[in-house]
């Protein structure tokens, strides 16, 4: 019963993995039955996805195997506030902050005695394609409520808030993405996981050891080269914004649901800027073809970093996120060569993500990506991140997967949006 439970579940597989078969029975005897449907999958082949569950293996909070625990009540961490950031997150800044932001757009809400801030929604403006129509829409990123206060029903509160502003300055509709299931979502992609430095993913405990293979294998099998290969790829400097913006919007066209980016945008989300003190938080690169000078492919990633924690060799996992990219291969004759174009400049972006140091780069099945994932060793997560229109009615848009929730070539077209 334990095994089949196991097999079900790669939320638990994952935590009890190294356990020996009767702790680990007994850790699931003693557990309830929400703790047991946790992390339940439809698919037994699915490993627990890392931007989910496994976010929570870097938190101070209790970990299944950590009920019998000896120690004594009390913080599991120790937080000094000496060494808390008085800045906030590039990334957080950065996407709440983009062109056109609006102060009153970022609605929290505060304890009544000690005014700390308990709630919040944000927004930003942004103009999106839906199915060729235009749409100038709020973009929410961030929506957060106190743990001890989401049976408090905030969240249609805040919701409600955000809407009434939004509608005082004329924009009616909004984009937004959950990972769970809610009414109704317009598409949903999977996430996809490739290891860069898989021996580090495994002794944090985010890559088990498949069955059957070794250490050496994974790292072996997961193994990138040196250099990249692509002629004329190089990083993107300022000069390249008009020729970014140009290529990046004809190539979202091709998809039913996409962002139209403004020179202000590109400039302010994909080009990274020399500030002392601040942290990188996107790479982006461009290819320029020799001679014309012309750029021809455009890639990029993101960075979220998680904490460690009861890790004695490692203190962080540095993760990337794929982010924008097109190439004029795209607009070829029936997309002749746009597999192989894309294979190559994704393989070099994984290069690249692993020479920054990155160990492990994430991506959705939106875009092309059905072209390169599986080729590319991108292994399957159970997660799904749905995505959802407010205010507007459309069909449902392809979400690069097929009826058996795996990467299809022939569904993409579909989303072409991502929300940092």
């Amino acid at each position: 019963m334990a095994e089949s439970l196991l097999e079900l579940n790669p939320a638990l597989r994952s935590e009890l993995a190294g356990m020996d078969k009767e702790k680990a029975t007994e850790v699931l005897r003693q557990m309830n039955i929400s703790d047991l449907l946790t992390g339940l999958s439809v698919n037994p082949k699915n490993q627990k996805d890392m931007a989910s569950f496994k976010f929570w293996q870097t938190q101070p909070v209790v970990r299944f195997d950590d009920r019998e625990s000896k120690e004594p009540d009390g913080p599991i961490k120790v937080i000094d506030p000496d060494r808390v950031s008085r800045e906030p997150d590039p990334l957080v800044e950065g996407a709440l902050r983009a062109p056109g932001w609006k102060r009153d757009w970022h609605v929290g809400v505060r304890a009544t005695k000690s005014r700390k801030l308990v709630a919040s929604i944000c927004g930003v403006p942004a103009e999106i394609s839906v199915r060729g129509k235009a749409l100038k829409v709020t973009e929410i990123n961030f929506l957060c409520v106190h743990k001890k206060l989401r049976a408090k029903r905030l969240t249609p509160v805040l919701i409600k808030e955000i809407t009434r502003r939004c509608y005082l300055h004329g924009i009616y509709q909004a984009i937004y993405t959950v990972g769970i299931m809610l009414p109704t979502p317009v598409s949903a992609c999977r996430y996809y996981h490739r290891s860069l430095d898989w021996l580090k993913l495994h002794e944090v405990g985010f890559s088990p050891l498949p069955a059957g293979s070794t250490k050496a294998r994974q790292v072996t099998r997961n193994h990138l080269p040196s250099n990249t290969s692509t002629p004329g790829l190089r990083p993107m400097q300022s000069k390249d914004i008009d020729a970014v913006q140009d290529l990046l919007n004809r190539y979202l066209k091709r998809f039913d649901l996409s962002q139209i980016l403004s020179r202000k945008e590109v400039d302010h989300l994909l080009l990274h800027k020399e500030t002392p003190g601040v942290e990188q938080v996107v790479w982006s690169y461009v290819v320029e073809e020799p001679g014309t000078h012309r750029i021809t492919d455009f890639a990029s990633f993101y960075s979220l970093e998680s904490s460690v924690l009861r890790n004695s060799k490692h203190t962080t996992v540095r993760a990337a996120y794929l982010y924008y990219y097109a190439t004029e291969t795209a607009f070829a004759e029936k997309e002749k060569g746009l597999k192989e174009r894309l294979l190559m400049l994704i393989n070099d972006v994984l290069i690249l993500a692993k020479k920054e140091r990155f160990d492990v780069l994430n991506a959705l099945t939106l875009h092309d990506n059905p072209l390169f994932l599986e080729q590319l060793k991108f292994g399957a997560g159970d997660g799904q991140l749905h995505y959802y229109l407010f205010n507007y009615r459309t069909a449902s848009i392809a979400g690069g997967v097929n009826d058996r929730n795996l990467p299809d070539e022939r569904k993409r077209g579909g989303v072409g949006v991502i929300l940092v």
